[in-house]
């Protein structure tokens, strides 16, 4: 099946970094503040990626969101998400997350099924919420520490811990994870591109609104992918971002995949 063989790629994967965690003890808390001492190039790079959010991609939200319903574009919405939870599951079995597996397996199966094919979330209305799960959390839970910011290409904010694991998940997936994971700045299918570019708004709107948009993209990412690495060891983010909550966005609206439930 082509579900087992991305799993045994993600196998290889496994074995592939293993060595960034052989002497890290696991699961240290994310520093407080991020580390960018690449900040002019990323800051380059971020003017780059906002001409063509607002060039490309924004125009194409407009068309699609006034061409396509929205029970259609939430069943594409949950579609890709179904197609990632494969992936979801084999991290969560990596960092010992048992009941957050087994929440992903049903919810994997009951969407499948009685969704239709993922078209329906049925497991949430049936109290299965989604769960958190990437290799850049597995990574982090094996021990290997926080890495400098960088701001790729198209695909926005990251570090080099979560980057690699954004391209391993990648080969693993099924199918959906790069175009769901990394939202609305990369059009990778037909389909799948033209639902990722709904969250290109946000985009546009840390641009429109904030004093410094790098820096506020910046902390809204951080603190975000923060409450992400707490999930995976059973922690709290006990961090207050002003950079989030003065007039700007909430970690929600990160153009990143909604905040998860935390089953452990």
């Amino acid at each position: 099946m082509e579900i087992l063989r991305r799993l045994r790629n993600l196998g290889s994967a496994v074995l592939a970094v293993s060595t960034l965690s052989a002497c890290a003890s696991m699961g240290q808390l994310p520093p407080a503040q991020v580390a960018d001492p690449f900040e002019p190039a990323n800051r380059s790079i971020y003017a780059v990626n906002s001409v063509v959010n607002q060039a490309v991609f924004v125009p194409l939200l407009v068309g699609y969101e006034t061409l396509v319903l929205p029970p259609v574009r939430q069943s594409v919405s949950n579609a890709l998400a179904n197609l990632n939870e494969p992936t979801i599951f084999a991290n969560n079995i990596l960092q010992g997350r048992f009941s957050a597996s087994l929440t992903t397996l049903t919810r994997f199966t009951v969407n499948s099924t009685l969704g239709a094919g993922g078209l329906f979330d049925i497991a949430t209305l049936g109290g299965l919420p989604k769960q958190t799960g990437d290799f850049g959390q597995t990574m982090f839970v094996w021990g290997v520490n926080d890495s400098p910011f960088i701001m790729m290409p198209l695909l926005g904010p990251s570090t080099f811990r979560d980057a690699v694991g954004y391209g391993i998940d990648a080969a693993a997936s099924p199918g959906g994870y790069a175009i769901y994971r990394v939202g609305g700045t990369i059009a990778a299918s037909a389909v799948g591109g033209f639902e990722a570019l709904r969250r290109a708004r946000d985009l546009q709107t840390v641009d429109d609104t904030a004093v410094d948009p790098y820096v506020r993209l910046r902390s809204i990412y951080y603190q975000t992918r923060r409450r992400d690495l707490l999930d995976a060891i059973g922690r709290k983010d006990d961090i207050f971002d002003p950079m989030i909550t003065d007039g700007g966005l909430r970690p929600a609206d990160m153009p990143t995949p909604p905040r998860r439930g935390a089953a452990r």
